[in-house]
């Protein structure tokens, strides 16, 4: 019972390192489009930003926030062109999330989130000693020798690359993304429900409400401050006594509302 007490305890404390990952990341990396990612034409105001090579991807995305259709254009052409996974990901999130519901965007974002479902890596990938020093499980050591996965790489992969695998479908904020955003909640990963939790969050589908509450019992109590604000984005009845149940403190739930109130959502979601 210790040992799996230990194991909850730095689960979470994973949790708590990569959140601020995860709030950080609902932006926009700043990616330079490359000389050559995007052919290079005369005559329009699109062939001249096309020999821009040195903006950005970021600069791009502000822009399609902005309704620049010539960014849309940009946009699909660095998607087109780009070997970058994580770059496609944050156009193809992008392009969804400005309406452009192209089925090739939906589907590279749900490839990788398929495979985060699928995947077997134990998590935690450690716990704690008794001195208090960090080391392996043993089903974790196990997976990985069997895979022939060296350990750090299996660990980038449950507190990096699975999490923002699955932030980039939610960041689309597309309804299609509901059903496998609810599959994605149920992860025993923490940083992946997260992840799935905040894009059901954005859907704003109170069909999610349940089920966050209910992932979120499996949550050590020590965090719940962090995944609270989830639910109450949703702003409905339901969501407030889900928030609730799982915060008794009455003054501290009081502070949490009275902080979203003063200063949005942004700073406990990453987004408004």
């Amino acid at each position: 019972m210790k040992e799996r007490s230990l194991n909850m305890n730095l689960a979470f404390g994973s949790v708590l390192s990569l959140v601020v990952l995860l709030q950080g990341s609902w932006g926009h990396s700043q990616e330079v489009i490359s000389e050559g990612m995007v052919e290079k034409k005369k005559g329009s105001v699109v062939e001249e930003k096309r020999d821009q090579n040195k903006r950005s991807i970021h600069d791009l995305l502000g822009s399609l926030q902005k309704g620049d259709k010539d960014a849309v254009i940009l946009l699909k052409d660095a998607f087109k062109q780009s070997l970058d996974k994580e770059e496609k990901q944050q156009i193809a999130s992008a392009l969804l999330r400005a309406g452009i519901r192209d089925e090739q965007y939906f589907d590279f974002l749900i490839q990788h989130v398929k495979k985060v479902i699928e995947s077997d890596i134990p998590f935690p990938p450690r716990v704690l000693d008794e001195k208090g020093n960090a080391k392996y499980t043993p089903a974790f050591l196990a997976w990985c020798e069997e895979h022939k996965v060296e350990p750090e790489t299996a660990v980038k992969y449950l507190v990096s690359t699975f999490p923002k695998d699955v932030m980039y479908l939610a960041d689309s904020v597309d309804p299609r993304a509901f059903d496998i955003l609810l599959k994605a909640l149920d992860s025993n990963n923490y940083i992946v429900a997260i992840a799935a939790a905040k894009g059901l969050a954005r859907l704003q589908d109170k069909r999610a409400v349940q089920p966050i509450i209910k992932r979120f019992k499996r949550f050590p109590p020590d965090g719940l401050e962090l995944v609270v604000p989830i639910l109450l984005y949703f702003n409905n009845p339901e969501a407030e006594a889900g928030a609730e149940e799982l915060i008794h403190d009455t003054e501290k739930l009081r502070r949490l509302r009275k902080s979203i109130a003063e200063h949005g959502f942004g700073p406990f979601l990453g987004f408004e």
